[in-house]
């Protein structure tokens, strides 16, 4: 049964999960990422949704939310897109990264990854967007306030300097490299290449790979 939140005293609205599940018969397969992306980190944002529950445990909790329901149109489409989703995501850009550097054959990334013994000046964590830990390396992408911000672009420097100098490869993504699947296989080839370099096992492929059909290979794994 679907739940509903309380706005105020006479308004009510369907949780965010049911909302998300009735709108998949609506969304590509990667909007449908994007927004369960988006979800869990709403959710998490807010201690009276969150409910004690970090993201991970958001994540595991709308999978098996979604599982559980009776059979309604999409559920497929849901259940699949689960199996791409990823916590702490900070912007759907993030998410179209990472789904990228997926649909190319490159090994999982870990999001918004908080790099051990480095801060920034004023003591404060240095995250990237996307990382191979292992390899020291990530990516970071630059919307225009990154750009127009001085502040933001000065720290942006402050991290990339300090990443550079514990050997991390800082490779940065913007609008433009998403914008069509040449410019994604670019961005993708980029990434392999310098995960190559540091002794990382890719399979990557120059063409997009649905992700329909790399969950069936996991399957089968």
């Amino acid at each position: 049964m679907a739940r509903n939140v309380r706005i105020n005293k006479y308004v009510y609205a369907l949780d965010l999960v049911h909302t998300w599940a009735q709108l998949a018969s609506h969304c590509s397969l990667e909007s449908l990422i994007i927004l369960a992306d988006a979800i869990i980190t709403a959710i998490a944002r807010q201690p009276n949704l969150a409910h004690g529950r970090n993201p991970e445990g958001i994540q595991r909790d709308m999978a098996a939310c979604i599982r559980n329901m009776p059979k309604f149109n999409a559920k497929s489409s849901c259940l699949l897109a689960l199996k791409f989703t990823a916590p702490y995501v900070d912007s759907p850009k993030e998410s179209e990264i990472r789904i990228t550097t997926t649909k190319y054959g490159l090994p999982q990334s870990v999001t918004n990854y908080v790099v051990p013994g480095i801060t920034f000046k004023n003591g404060s964590p240095i995250t990237v967007d996307l990382a191979w830990p292992e390899f020291r390396v990530a990516i970071e992408y630059d919307g225009d306030q990154h750009r127009t911000d001085k502040a933001q672009w000065r720290r942006d420097q402050e991290k990339r300097e300090k990443l550079r100098h514990h050997d991390w490869v800082v490779i940065i993504a913007t609008a433009s490299n998403l914008a069509d699947e040449p410019s994604r296989a670019e961005l993708a080839y980029h990434a392999a290449r310098q995960l190559t370099l540091r002794g990382a096992s890719t399979n990557f492929t120059v063409t997009e790979t649905p992700l329909a059909q790399i969950a069936q290979r996991k399957q089968k794994q």
